[in-house]
């Protein structure tokens, strides 16, 4: 669920990075990202298939550098991403998260 989530926050150009179970995003002040993050519940779940597609190494297992680039993209998404347990957690993110008013600014409040 983890990498799902930083496939997604990288393919819509969001500097991002994985620490086991975390992500640790950066360049983005806390209230920037809230709302960002509303956008991107405001939009639906992503395709799978279309998100692995942003991925530049798709290549997981022995035989995948065989695979044309569709079902590359295919069996990446359905090996490595979980669309809808991240979809879940952006949401709850999002319900447990202060309003984007009341947080702190890089530049005060």
């Amino acid at each position: 669920m983890a990498n799902t989530l930083l496939v997604q926050f990288q393919s819509l150009g969001f500097t991002a990075l994985r620490f086991g179970v975390g992500l640790l995003i950066e360049d983005i002040e806390p209230r920037l990202l809230t709302s960002r993050i509303a956008e991107i519940v405001d939009t639906g779940p992503p395709d799978p298939v279309i998100l692995a597609d942003t991925v530049p190494n798709r290549i997981m297992d022995r035989y995948d550098s065989y695979l044309p680039p569709d079902l590359l993209s295919l069996n990446y998404a359905s090996g490595e991403l979980d669309v809808s347990q991240a979809w879940d957690v952006l949401m709850e993110v999002l319900a447990n998260s202060p309003d984007p008013a009341t947080l702190p600014n890089e530049n005060g409040p």
